[in-house]
């Protein structure tokens, strides 16, 4: 029997799934299914960190050349203090679309998800922001960054997770 959770922790969350395979020739009915429960909690030791953490803030880009350009670097300086505090969350950017034209719109977006660990933005080796230009006549761009997430991250707890194949 397990110990209840304490009042202030968020419901443990499982979920379980079936996947099921083309069975091989021969095979019985049924065969190659896999169904994998995971149970997600909150340490306890973090009673006071889980609430929601939100910051938002502006960051004006100078104006550029016509081109594509990497901005990661200037967008961390100005997130840098928020973004620290930080364990786990969400840095989502925004720029008003004043694109000269609806297709490079389209192609590039006007918005950008990129998940929070640790602290930073977790990007990959050759990931990073841009900025495209397209207009002969540049202007600073406004970019809004909304950063969501907790100071404690939610935890997997392994002891729980039970996978079963059958072949």
């Amino acid at each position: 029997m397990q110990a209840a959770a304490p009042a202030w922790a968020p419901p443990i969350v499982s979920s379980a799934s079936a996947v099921s395979a083309r069975p091989r020739r021969g095979a019985r009915a049924g065969a190659g299914a896999v169904r994998c429960e995971l149970a997600v909690s909150a340490p306890s030791s973090a009673a006071g960190s889980l609430a929601p953490r939100w910051a938002q803030r502006t960051v004006v880009i100078p104006p550029q050349r016509r081109g594509c350009h990497l901005i990661t670097p200037k967008i961390v300086n100005g997130i840098r203090d928020d973004l620290s505090e930080f364990k786990c969350g969400m840095a989502h950017l925004f720029w008003p679309d004043d694109m000269p034209a609806h297709i490079k719109s389209s192609m590039f977006g006007c918005a950008l998800t990129i998940p929070i660990t640790d602290g930073r933005l977790n990007m990959g080796t050759w990931q990073g922001i841009w900025l495209c230009e397209h207009r002969d006549y540049a202007t600073p761009r406004q970019i809004v960054i909304t950063l969501m997430g907790s100071k404690s991250p939610m935890t997997i707890d392994t002891n729980s997770c039970k996978c079963n194949m059958t072949i």
